[in-house]
């Protein structure tokens, strides 16, 4: 399993860049990427370079590159639901490929033979190393549509007041759209466009009441569509909270109970703080998908939807001007995901581990003090915090530097309209009014827009916090209950030891051969 044949796909990639696949020292697969998404990774080392390369529907790509002269060490850690086989490089640990529990024995190996690689050895692989051994347990390897189909039956028993939260998502949408088609009848209707007008409206009492009517028909039917869309809330918020907080009771409750079916066996190979963090705060993510229902994902969704039926009905030739930056979207979600995103891994990590060290500090303190070894721990505190201050430093950068260029990226089908919309104002073909209502429906166009591009994150981070809900859940008891348990009948009866040898050191016994009852 450590010299696996590659895919013509990976190969290929391998001898564009001067590898011959057939000279690999080491050759093998991992089954989920770095950011715990489960698609296939292969790992290819040769003489003095090692590769991390994307395999997917025939094709390929190298995602991760490393000179193995030019690198520290390498190590295998585990992390929660999974392991990181990491390089060390200049003095910082970076994530080289990522792996199921499973597969933890497998890049254990991996690790100790590229330090012996980096010590100047050869990586020689045994024939008794092609086999993976007793497998860890790991992770139910599920798909997102998986994970999200569970939590969805989740919500059966609630289908009544999931079906009432759809209906006023709905109703809270429509009265959304309302807004600016009452500024096109306030701007185009009822208020004058130049002082002249209004001097005019002055003159004319019968012209002045009537408009002084309109403008109070309006305010009062925005201020009713106001009051309306604060009751949906206030509904749809409570059904929300009431659906979101018994999903979340009910998981805690099976996690629970499935915990107290578990052998002992099953805590000897998982941490305590790790379950107690399952249950008490990877649950809350159920929460947090009845949140994205009502006014998260779902909703920006749908509100997208709507406003630009609204926008290609009021005129299309604006509408597609407004769409011109989609595409610049677009590339900004990819960029986001591929380069931004990890480095919320890594802070994520980093944080962890901090926390971890800390915590073991502490919880030792008496034995740190007892053998002087407070510089010791000051340093090893001082490594993990030099990280963290690193991870966070990165992640600061990248995203000062996204949010705005984002936000360029926004405003552009803002100033499209402003030229375009103004000359159809000028020619008369639109009244000053559609412009104002059309510039409403764009902002809230872009707004959930923008929003939509963070959506690969919620969703990475929820399906891995509902992959350690399950992983427990899916865990079976090594000694389950029998279906028809039968009763005992009352025994009595001896042990019996007999020729019983014992002593304190090996071959010095202190009774021989001796034979009891008890």
């Amino acid at each position: 399993m450590l010299r696996k044949q590659p895919p013509a796909a990976v190969a290929q990639v391998l001898q564009e860049r001067g590898v011959d696949p057939g000279v690999l020292t080491l050759c093998t697969d991992s089954d989920i990427d770095l950011l715990g998404r489960y698609y296939p990774q292969w790992l290819a080392v040769s003489d003095s370079r090692l590769f991390v390369l994307h395999e997917e529907d025939g094709k390929a790509e190298i995602v991760r590159e490393l000179s193995i002269p030019e690198t520290e060490r390498f190590r295998a850690e585990a992390v929660v639901g999974s392991g990181l086989l990491q390089a060390r490089v200049d003095g910082v640990y970076v994530d080289v490929v990522r792996y199921s529990n499973r597969l933890a024995g497998r890049f254990e190996k991996v690790a100790r033979k590229l330090d012996r690689r980096i010590a100047g050895e050869p990586i020689t692989v045994m024939p008794e190393e092609e086999q993976e051994g007793e497998q860890r347990e790991g992770p139910t390897e599920v798909s997102r549509r998986a994970v999200l189909w569970r939590i969805v039956k989740l919500m059966r028993p609630y289908r009544g007041m999931a079906g009432g939260m759809m209906a006023l998502l709905l109703v809270g949408i429509a009265l959304d759209l309302v807004s600016p088609q009452l500024t096109r009848i306030l701007v185009d209707e009822v208020l004058p466009g130049t002082p002249e007008r209004a001097a005019e409206l002055s003159g004319d009492l019968g012209q002045y009441h009537e408009h002084v009517r309109m403008l109070m028909w309006v305010v009062l039917t925005l201020a009713g569509v106001q009051v309306m869309r604060a009751l949906v809330n206030v509904v749809n918020g409570r059904l929300g909270a009431r659906v979101g907080t018994a999903i979340t009771a009910d998981m805690r409750d099976r996690l629970v109970a499935h915990l107290q079916q578990l052998s002992i066996g099953y805590y000897d190979r998982q941490q305590v703080g790790s379950l107690v963090g399952r249950v008490a705060y990877d649950t809350e993510a159920l929460h947090g998908f009845i949140n994205q229902l009502t006014s998260g994902f779902v909703f920006q969704l749908l509100l997208v939807v709507g406003v630009g039926i609204v926008m290609f009905s009021m005129d299309p030739t604006l509408a597609l001007f407004a769409l011109l930056p989609a595409p610049l979207v677009i590339a900004g979600t990819v960029v986001f995901w591929r380069y931004v995103y990890p480095l919320h891994y890594r802070l994520w990590d980093a944080s962890s581990k901090q926390a971890g060290m800390l915590s073991g500090l502490l919880a030792g303190i008496r034995v740190v003090k007892a053998f002087g070894q407070e510089e010791r721990e000051m340093a090893r505190f001082g490594q993990t915090s030099s990280t963290l201050r690193t991870s966070r430093l990165v992640l600061d950068r990248g995203m000062s530097t996204f949010n705005p260029l984002m936000s360029i990226v926004f405003q552009l089908g803002g100033w499209l309209i402003w030229f375009v919309g103004g000359r159809y104002v000028l020619r008369g073909q639109m009244t000053l009014g559609e412009l104002m209502a059309f510039f409403g429906y764009l902002w809230m166009f872009y707004g959930p827009l923008a929003t939509l591009t963070q959506f690969t994150n919620w969703l990475t981070q929820f399906v891995t916090q509902a992959h350690r809900i399950f992983e427990i859940l899916d865990t079976p008891p090594q000694l389950p209950d029998p279906a028809d348990p039968k009763p005992l009948p009352h025994i009595e009866g001896r042990v019996t030891f007999e020729e019983v040898t014992f002593g304190y050191t090996a071959h010095n016994p202190v009774i021989r051969n001796v034979s009891f009852d008890v």
